[in-house]
């Protein structure tokens, strides 16, 4: 029996029954990692994700697969039979002593075992039932097999990603359950707080198309504000664009990649210190070193963007994007002649916007991982010395982040576990007639965050009821309300769909922290507030005396929450990126496009949608502490140390094996056929996958190809693997005369996992998303009605709710004063004049 570590204080008093498979495996190790007891049931003999790779081969000759060692610490482990009755009692036994219970079963399966979450209430009315799925619990595609590609590609993600002359693709490694899991452990936790005020359990249902549709950023935007649709190609990651090819931002160096992403206008200085560094070496031009790179669009063009007509527009965005790829190429002409390191250590110097595309080995090699001790030493049954994990995804004093315990052997624990089981019902902790359907209300945070992570993470407080007030900066407001789409094409602080998304269910007010009645403002808000949340670089709100040290003084039980991307302290922590930029040093770049091509890169900034859920998680974790001692606390989050979590099985491969993992466009070891294929229409693409030798016979008659299957080429999937270029163009051969959808319905009708690769406007019309729910309407007075996310879960109880539509620039200046922090109106008037609110 593996010996356990220290648990950690965040959920040690609650119990979680892990049923999962490898698609729900991340959620159960999660909640493990902050603490609670996890149990994970698996069928006698083992889960079949114990055999998912990558592989390690011990000196026993016994395979084992790192999936399964990479995603189920802290976690003790038993073996049931669910499906039998001595099992069932057993498990309902289990199911009356616990808090939490995740499944990842196809939707209803649990139904006809009479595990249903009506039963499981019968039994435990205070349980919290987590189901993660590919579509949800409901709706017409909840019964399709959904693997990873049919989910990226029905998401939308894959038609985003790659080049125009060859197939949409996904990350090579399999991502879409990890952000459904992700999305559940956020769930679970907000349902458990809701529990903690009322008593009630409730049922958490996730979606991983839904949490796919979140990677897409504001991709659906574009087909409603535009009527046009972003395919791959079109993308880069300074600025989506939908009817212009894109210049690359990733450059060849001397020993690798980098991405670099010069800009002008509001970033213009930093792209000007590059260029000053090329100046030094003899190496810019007179049209690099006299561009003038701080301008803005209007001062460039000469007269406000609303003025101009439709043919002066399009002149102007032909003539930028013509001097945007002039920048590009002389800039990559002096990238050639440095070294990824060179180039890095530059950047960090200078503040300039470029950083490596690592792989796997260069990620846990990097200095700064190491210097913020990011890895944990776990000793692994079956291995003879420790090995490194990702650690902590965020630090927290109080309320750490730790492995207790390495992946569970099988049935390793099933004595100590199932001996001390007792027919008694575990209270629930407040016992209440009431359901109080907004688990947050009441909640005050003051959010000083912008652009993605901070925003998302916030729109799963404030759509669950918590007020949440927004600052931003008079003159330098979240860059979200400059990115594209625009209403009608024009620019503005309130025409964006890209801030619409991230800034539902939110107050907003501008404040000058360079102004004393701004920084007067800000501490009564301080003390109004139950959590701060910030995401400047590190040392920006000491200078306004709104650290943490500061703030608790006035306010000693707040929750300081920090997220940037390198976090506090650290070799790197002062460089000011993108979560592009994190993408290329966390791996994820690297990961995507054809092993004979240059990498494509992971969509836009890929991190940005895993750290706003760890960011969340700890939150929530310091409010469940806070409710039972009071304390508030500090958390730092480095959003590239939540986003490695993700790489965890490439980590110990590389760790163990020495193997590293690269791009290999769509195809899968364990599948075969694994990708995308043309159909019928212009770019339309299906994803076909197929993992045993009973789904090829069945694919080889729905499709009239029935000698394929007695071919010894393709009979197997090691034939299938070793012949699959030839495979691939038959199978398109056959694809080219179907419509996308049509192929998607006869395989799935089947029992053949496929999906179409939707497009922007086929999200609108996606059944599954219309049934789900998914958007919201909001109606904006300048942008009108228009489809806004809700997040990736359903909660039975309290689910998440439209209060508000996004807000206007300064839109809630009066309202927060008055009704908010209860001045006069005498004393607004007093802060205006005082110029507390700035210039706008």
């Amino acid at each position: 029996m593996s010996q356990p570590l220290a648990r950690t204080s965040g959920l040690k008093k609650y119990r979680v029954l892990d049923l999962t498979d490898a698609k729900g495996y991340l959620c159960g190790k999660i909640l493990g990692d902050l603490g609670a007891d996890v149990i994970k049931v698996e069928p006698p003999g083992g889960d079949a994700g114990r055999l998912l790779p990558p592989y390690f081969q011990s000196k026993s000759g016994v395979g084992t697969g790192l999936f399964w060692w990479a995603y189920n610490t802290s976690k003790r482990g038993i073996t049931l039979d669910i499906t039998e009755n001595e099992g069932r009692k057993q498990l309902i036994e289990l199911v009356k002593k616990s808090d939490i219970i995740i499944e990842s079963f196809t939707p209803r399966y649990l139904d006809h075992l009479h595990l249903s979450y009506t039963d499981l209430k019968q039994i435990n009315p205070g349980v919290i039932l987590v189901s993660i799925s590919g579509f949800g619990q409901i709706g017409p595609y909840s019964q399709f097999k959904a693997p990873d590609i049919v989910l990226e590609a029905m998401g939308g993600y894959m038609n985003l990603v790659g080049d125009l002359d060859r197939a949409p693709m996904r990350t090579s490694i399999p991502e879409a359950y990890l952000h459904a899991c992700n999305d559940a452990a956020t769930g679970a936790l907000i349902a458990l707080w809701h529990r903690e005020q009322t008593g009630n359990g409730q049922w958490v249902d996730v979606s991983a198309q839904e949490s796919v549709l979140w990677m897409g950023f504001n991709n659906y935007a574009f087909w409603d504000f535009t009527g046009l649709n972003p395919v791959r190609g079109n993308v880069d990651h300074t600025l989506l664009v939908v009817d212009q090819v894109k210049h690359p931002d990733f450059y060849p160096c001397k020993d690798g990649y980098v991405i670099f992403t010069p800009n002008t206008g509001r970033n213009g200085n930093r792209t000007r210190k590059f260029v000053e560094w090329m100046q030094e070496e003899g190496a810019a031009s007179d049209f690099l070193i006299n561009l003038p790179w701080e301008a803005s669009l209007e001062e460039i063009i000469g007269k406000p963007l609303e003025q101009l007509t439709e043919e002066e527009r399009e002149s102007w965005k032909q003539k930028l994007n013509e001097r945007q790829g002039e920048i590009k190429k002389e800039c990559g002409a002096f990238i050639l002649t440095k070294t990824k390191r060179e180039l890095w250590q530059q950047a960090v110097a200078r503040e300039y916007m470029l950083a490596p595309i690592n792989d796997v080995k260069e990620v846990l090699e990097d200095e700064h991982f190491a210097a913020r001790d990011m890895w944990q030493k776990i000793k692994q049954p079956g291995n003879n010395k420790p090995i490194l994990y990702p650690g902590e995804p965020y630090k927290s004093a109080v309320t750490p982040y730790r492995i207790s315990l390495p992946s569970p052997t099988i049935g390793e624990h099933n004595e100590e576990i199932l001996s001390s089981i007792r027919r008694t019902l575990k209270p629930s902790t407040k016992s209440t007639l009431v359901d109080e359907k907004e688990p947050f209300k009441g909640l005050k945070i003051l959010d000083f965050t912008w652009v993605t992570v901070g925003p998302r993470a916030m729109r799963y407080f404030g759509d669950h009821g918590a007020t949440i007030v927004k600052v931003e900066a008079p003159l330098r407001y979240d860059v979200g309300r400059l990115l594209l789409p625009m209403k009608d094409g024009i620019a503005g602080p309130d025409r964006s769909g890209w801030f619409a998304l991230y800034n539902a269910n939110k107050l907003a007010m501008t404040i000058d922290l360079t102004n004393p009645a701004g920084l007067e403002l800000v501490n009564m808000l301080v003390k109004w507030a139950d959590v701060l949340v910030e995401s400047f670089r590190p040392g920006v709100m000491g200078k306004y005396g709104l650290d943490y040290e500061k703030v608790k003084k006035s306010n000693p039980g707040i929750i300081y929450a920090s997220t940037t991307m390198f976090g506090q302290n650290g070799p790197y922590s002062a460089f000011g990126g993108y979560g592009y930029h994190a993408a290329a040093m966390c791996g994820f770049d690297d990961l995507t496009g054809w092993p004979d091509r240059v990498p494509i890169g992971a969509f836009w900034a890929h991190t940005d949608h895993i750290a706003p859920q760890y960011f969340v998680d700890a939150i929530t974790v310091a409010l469940l502490h806070r409710e039972k001692t009071g304390k508030g606390q500090y958390i730092d989050q480095s959003q590239n140390e939540s986003a490695v979590h993700f790489l965890a099985p490439q980590i110990l491969d590389y760790e163990l094996t020495g193997r590293v993992a690269h791009r290999n466009g769509n195809r899968d070891e364990s599948a075969s056929p694994h990708g995308a294929f043309r159909c019928k229409g212009e770019d339309r693409w299906c994803v076909i996958s197929i993992s045993s030798d009973e789904e090829w016979r069945v694919f080889c008659m729905i499709s009239q190809q029935t000698f394929l299957s007695n071919d010894p080429r393709f009979a197997t999937l090691e034939a299938r693997k070793t012949n699959e270029d030839e495979l691939e163009r038959i199978i398109e051969g056959w694809s080219l005369k179907k419509t996308a959808d049509e192929i998607m319905q006869i395989l799935q009708s089947a029992g053949v996992a496929a999906g179409v690769v939707q497009k922007s406007e086929d999200l609108h019309a996606d059944p599954q998303i219309k049934i789900r729910r998914h958007y919201w309407e909001v109606d904006h007075p300048l942008i009108g009605v228009h489809p806004v996310d809700t997040i990736p879960f359903r909660l039975s109880q309290s689910p998440a709710q439209f209060y508000r539509r996004e807000p206007l620039l300064a839109e809630h200046n009066e309202q927060i004063c008055t009704e908010i922090l209860r001045l006069t109106e005498e004393k607004f008037i007093e802060l205006t004049i005082a110029g507390a609110f700035g210039t706008i």
